[in-house]
């Protein structure tokens, strides 16, 4: 079974209405507006275009905007396209056009479209009714020339989901040919764009990025294909044969540039979909070009050699980083620790005598949370890096980041599968002892002697370069494209 390890980027661009993180007033108007217009939101898309008020809207509809149908050469910096369920979703729409995307809010060099495609009104029978919805469809677009319907090749539907997102690349690309970036999001997320575009302007990189916020098991979603042929997300065993999809970034909102874009237009017949997932999709089309999700601070070559930080007198001793307090042993790690000598708790976590620190709860989504979270822990010594899990084949981040921080990892996992990749001696493993405390008083024994601090500080993290440049194929630094010459061969896939 191959080790599969993975970079983790979390980007705070987004904040979907219902998440548990603080939002600003624009966030609570946007919720209000959603909540007030999608308690019925086909007869709220009629009240507020009434079929007896279009004729009377006539004149000023006349001279609204109306969608592109020439190519603009300057173009925006980055086109968003917000996926939308055209019948029913036109509440979340109204709340974006009234919230970030608004004509004070939106910076100018953004351009936001609504991607829906071909409406279904198939179980809309009665006559009236379909005429009704279609002539609001109709006022929608030509009042406001963002909703995209007709002018794509795809149908408004969950199975034609990734087909949706490819006809708004294309659409992108050929009206837009200088845009910088093309993004996809839900019409459910709360966008920063002012933020985003700072960000992007600020960047030296604009060719093979692919930002978003990675999802796999580790977080605890399932991110194998599913089996069951009665299920949306169904994809044969014969077309994906692999047990697990590679990282991805979430639909929720993912950032591509304009290489990458026109790499997908470019193969668009080729392209095959899995099930109704745009976001896996995206993930798999891009690793036949060896694009990826991935931090923007550091790459997996940064692994092969130390990093010597900040002075070792300088630094405080321990680092102790999660939101999640449901893992015992990691807590009770803390508090054997944090007996011995303090501990810096620094997430929601505090030990399991301690309450959960919610003010840290927010501190999850920042910007680029693993590069935040490395150039937190140069602080520090030791970092406790206890996985959620120890099963094999299951490393994470949590090892990672210490290492590329300059710190020591205190790893307690699944040891035969990380020692197959990472080298014993560049890491504190409890797994090699009996109690917990006694690997605790370890650590103490290694942090009040320099000489033994110093020995595995000097250790290169990675213990076999084959292992190394197998698992990680898939990044362009790495002088390995394996991974990436497979899925070319698998699609069929023009450079």
């Amino acid at each position: 079974m191959p080790l599969l390890v993975f970079f983790l980027l979390y980007v705070a661009l987004a904040v979907t209405l219902s998440s548990s993180a603080p939002v600003g007033e624009q966030d609570r108007s946007t919720v209000a507006i959603t909540r007030r217009l999608s308690e019925d939101p086909i007869t709220s898309f009629q009240t507020l275009y009434p079929v007896d008020g279009v004729q009377q809207q006539e004149e000023s509809v006349h001279q609204a905007p109306v969608l592109p149908v020439v190519v603009n050469e300057s173009g925006p910096a980055v086109v968003i396209g917000v996926k939308t369920r055209v019948i029913a979703n036109f509440a979340y729409r109204q709340a974006i056009r009234e919230t970030w995307a608004s004509q004070t809010d939106l910076p100018r060099d953004v351009k936001v479209f609504f991607v829906g495609c071909r409406p279904s009104l198939g179980d809309i029978y009665n006559t009236d009714e379909r005429e009704r919805i279609e002539k609001a469809i109709e006022l929608e677009k030509q009042t406001y020339g963002d909703l995209l319907t007709h002018e794509l090749d795809c149908d408004d539907s969950y199975i034609d989901l990734t087909a949706k997102v490819k006809e708004f690349i294309r659409f992108a690309t050929q009206m837009f040919p200088n845009t910088s970036f093309v993004m996809v999001g839900n019409d459910d997320i709360y966008l920063r764009a002012g933020h985003l575009v700072n960000y992007l302007l600020k960047g030296s990189q604009s060719e093979h990025l692919y930002l978003g916020q990675v999802w796999d098991k580790r977080l605890g979603r399932s991110t194998s294909p599913v089996g069951d042929p009665t299920v949306p997300n169904y994809v044969s065993e014969s077309f994906y044969p692999m047990s697990s999809f590679p990282p991805y970034a979430r639909g929720l909102l993912y950032l591509i540039p304009a290489d990458c874009a026109r790499f997908i237009t470019k193969n668009q017949r080729r392209l095959s979909s899995l099930g109704g997932m745009d976001d896996v999709s995206v993930a798999v089309w891009l690793l036949s070009i060896q694009v990826h999700a991935e931090r923007l601070d550091h790459t997996p070559m940064d692994l092969i050699t130390p990093t010597y930080a900040v002075s070792e007198e300088k630094r405080r001793f321990c680092a102790y980083l999660y939101a999640r307090c449901d893992r015992p042993q990691r807590e009770y790690m803390f508090d054997v620790l944090n007996a011995m000598e303090p501990v810096d708790a620094l997430g929601v976590c505090a030990g399991s005598s301690r309450p959960r620190n919610l003010s840290h709860r927010a501190s999850r989504f920042s910007l680029w949370y693993n590069d935040d979270a490395v150039a937190t822990f140069r602080q520090y010594k030791f970092v406790i890096a206890f996985e959620n899990s120890g099963v094999p084949g299951y490393v994470t981040e949590k090892l990672i980041n210490p290492f590329l921080a300059g710190s020591i990892p205190i790893y307690l996992g699944n040891s035969t599968t990380v020692s197959q990749l990472y080298n014993p001696e560049s890491f504190i493993d409890c797994g090699h002892f009996a109690k917990l405390v006694e690997c605790a008083a370890y650590v103490m024994q290694v942090h009040k002697s320099p000489e033994l601090y110093a020995r595995m500080r000097r250790a290169s993290p990675i213990r076999n370069i084959t292992a190394f440049k197998e698992a990680f194929s898939w990044h362009p630094s790495v002088p390995s494209s394996d991974l990436a010459d497979k899925v070319a061969k698998m699609l069929q896939m023009d450079p």
